[in-house]
């Protein structure tokens, strides 16, 4: 198979290939061990620049969350210095789970420019899609019963 590397069938590479991620696990292990600390991310709220909004939308649609994980609190923490005044959860029909969707609304358009800057940021384990989404004349909104707790 492998004329340089002296692999003349597939059982050798196999093993070869055993032997090569056992080695890398062996020194992954040990730099665990000793000294390995996992990368800490800035905090966002910090980092983050808010976005242009010329158009004034406060209306904001995020996607791609953690359906299992996500809530109203970690959901504001994340956003957090931007203040939301509404969340609706977006929930999948037939079930009525929430599925990882939601359109929110920001208390003034600086804020909707704040939220917009998390957008492709990690967010327990997944990245965060945001953009801005305009109301439409049929739409409702805010739909009752959507308003964020106070805290």
């Amino acid at each position: 198979l492998c004329v340089a590397e002296s692999v003349t069938n597939k059982r050798e590479l196999r093993e070869r290939e055993e032997r090569e991620t056992k080695e890398y696990e062996r020194k992954m292990r040990q730099k665990m061990d000793d000294d390995y600390e996992p990368p800490v991310q800035r905090k966002h709220a910090v980092t983050r620049k808010p976005k242009g909004n010329p158009e004034r939308i406060t209306r904001l649609f995020l996607k791609n969350m953690c359906a299992r994980q996500m809530d109203e609190a970690k959901l504001l923490e994340f956003l957090h210095p931007a203040r939301v005044t509404h969340i609706q959860w977006l929930m999948d029909k037939s079930t009525k789970k929430f599925y990882g969707s939601a359109f929110i609304e920001a208390k003034t358009a600086e804020d909707a420019g704040s939220i917009l800057a998390v957008d492709g940021m990690t967010v327990l384990g997944r990245r965060i899609k945001v953009k801005y989404q305009r109301a439409d004349e049929k739409d409702n909104w805010p739909i009752p019963n959507t308003e964020v707790s106070s805290s």
